[in-house]
């Protein structure tokens, strides 16, 4: 692969939003970006910015007897759970209410067993989920040295719009079963900037049907994207592969990558990775013509600590171009999260 000439680091733009910010050399946290590939630290992607999390709930009214469960050096607690006394909860949807259940020692015995979890949503049943549970082998009573309380079990119940009444109950008289409550809230992710490179072979302005553009910037084998970054710090890139106009299979295509330190050194190879796509018939370049876009592609790129140089080739891609977004966390350049 070839090498990269020693010279001065370049400094790369944070575009918020309205418009660019352009940072001094010394203010930045990362100066490019760079991307280290598999096995190590590029993950390839398909999950949303937004993801579901759990929240503990305690229910309504009245003092509920509990139990504590020791799991290593974690302690929870958990209500017991009674065939004739629901527990009962008033939530707001859109949301999902998970039940955690676990049976406990009888007559000092723990061993397997069944039983149901019986949930109501305003009076009306909306399941009735059977477990069968065997001892657990890492989780004990807490006041009862080495009594083994039985494995976890999970019931999950979607919460429609509006508030709601629930009632959460062991259909079976004599059980013995304790649980935890938690609802699900939506943890927001990460919110990014686009970063803009200083090495590339031209940029394409991508439109999409709502009216909306983004920078693209178009890389090729001799041209390669070349960044200097600061680690560690956690990047995002997004790339597609162009296609002729009137194509409309999928097509592969890589990415090699290199690296050296930023003060100088040999270059050595960083990995490779593969991607394939599809043309997006929806989106265009207004700068590029007489090619389509493909489908974008994700990656997260983790940079190990330390300053680097980076540069980015495609692999393989059938005589087509590659175009690509560096997006860097809004947090780490002051933009706020």
């Amino acid at each position: 692969m070839k090498r990269l000439a020693t010279g001065r680091p370049a400094v790369g733009n944070a575009t918020g939003k309205g418009g660019t910010r352009r940072l001094p050399a010394l203010a930045w946290l990362a100066v490019g970006f760079s991307i280290a590939l598999l096995p190590a630290t590029l993950r390839i992607e398909s999950a949303r910015a937004a993801r579901n999390s759990w929240r503990s709930i305690t229910p309504n009214g009245r003092t509920l007897e509990t139990v504590c469960v020791r799991v290593g050096e974690t302690q929870s607690e958990y209500c017991l759970l009674d065939a004739r006394t629901p527990i009962q909860f008033s939530l707001r949807g859109p949301s999902k209410l998970r039940v955690l259940t676990r049976h406990l020692p009888q007559n000092g015995q723990t061993g397997k067993r069944c039983y149901t979890i019986r949930i109501e949503q305003d009076g009306t049943p909306v399941t009735s989920r059977p477990h069968l549970a065997a001892e657990s082998k890492t989780a004990h009573l807490c006041d009862r040295q080495g009594t083994p309380a039985g494995a976890s079990c999970e019931t999950i119940v979607t919460i429609p719009d509006g508030r709601h009444d629930y009632r959460v109950f062991v259909e079976e008289a004599g059980k013995a079963v304790a649980a935890r409550f938690f609802r699900s809230y939506k943890a927001a992710g990460t919110r990014y900037a686009e970063f803009a490179p200083r090495e590339y072979e031209r940029i394409c302005t991508l439109a999409t049907p709502d009216g909306k553009q983004y920078q693209h910037y178009r890389f090729t084998a001799e041209k390669p994207l070349r960044f200097t970054v600061n680690g560690p710090i956690s990047l995002l890139l997004r790339t597609r592969l162009d296609f002729r106009e009137g194509e409309d299979a999928e097509a592969a295509y890589g990415l090699a990558l290199a690296r050296r330190p930023e003060a100088g050194g040999p270059w050595e190879p960083a990995g490779t990775v593969n991607f394939s796509a599809k043309p997006e018939a929806q989106a265009r370049y207004q700068d590029c013509h007489g090619v389509v876009p493909g489908e974008s592609r994700r990656a997260d790129l983790e940079i190990p600590a330390g300053s680097w140089t980076y540069e980015l080739r495609p692999l393989e891609t059938g005589g087509r171009n590659v175009t690509a977004r560096v997006l860097i966390p809004r947090s780490a350049i002051g933009l706020g999260s």
